[in-house]
């Protein structure tokens, strides 16, 4: 409210990428944890401020 629309389309790409990512290494990711993600004005991006992946552990 009361700022300019955020980058609704980098946004979703940014979770389109994270749903590949996870894809590939399916069965190797236990955790992915991206907070928070800010959401810049529209055509500036979005800017992750804190990520965290865990991995599986394997016999």
């Amino acid at each position: 409210r009361g700022r300019p629309a955020g980058d609704s389309d980098a946004l979703i790409e940014t979770i389109y990428q994270l749903c590949r990512l996870a894809g590939a290494y399916a069965g190797q990711i236990d955790t992915i944890e991206l907070n928070p993600i800010a959401v810049l004005p529209a055509g500036r991006g979005v800017f992750v401020l804190d990520a965290l992946i865990l991995t599986t552990t394997q016999p």
